[in-house]
């Protein structure tokens, strides 16, 4: 894969401001460059929007919260909650990797986000996608304290 990025067969996903450049910070923290010079596994720090592609047991992961459908932050959450609430860590490991085939967007990302390409954008659904996000977390985060209110 890294022959493959170095010829420009292939790209890593949001490292180059072209692929993935909508949300950059879904897959930043990976730190692409470092992930095609190294060997060996490196831990990264979750932040915000952080959604990478993971490997873990289903027992111990969170559940997808089912008030989000169709497209957007339902996997941020998820991992959001995984490590402020739950204490995992990221681990990126240099030979493990997944590739995304470049689609159309969906019916329902086109729902989220609007469609650039139509004479009239559409829809734009991010708004309320983000203020379910922020009564989601603000909810996880008083079931874990122990707060109500």
């Amino acid at each position: 894969l890294a022959a493959a990025v170095v010829a420009g067969r292939a790209r890593t996903f949001a490292s180059d401001g072209r692929c993935g450049d909508t949300f950059p910070q879904g897959h930043r923290a990976t730190d692409s460059k470092r992930w095609l010079a190294t060997d060996g596994a490196y831990s990264v720090e979750h932040e915000e929007g952080f959604e990478p592609f993971v490997v873990a047991s289903r027992r111990l992961v969170p559940p997808y919260d089912e008030r989000f459908t169709g497209f957007g932050r339902n996997k941020i959450l998820q991992l959001w909650e995984a490590a402020r609430l739950c204490g995992f860590t990221f681990e990126v490991v240099p030979s493990h990797f997944v590739v995304h085939a470049r689609h159309a967007a969906s019916h329902a990302q086109r729902a989220v986000l609007g469609d650039p390409a139509a004479a009239e954008p559409g829809p734009r659904l991010l708004p309320s996608i983000k203020a379910l996000y922020d009564r989601a977390r603000l909810e996880r985060l008083r079931e874990a304290c122990g707060s109500g209110g």
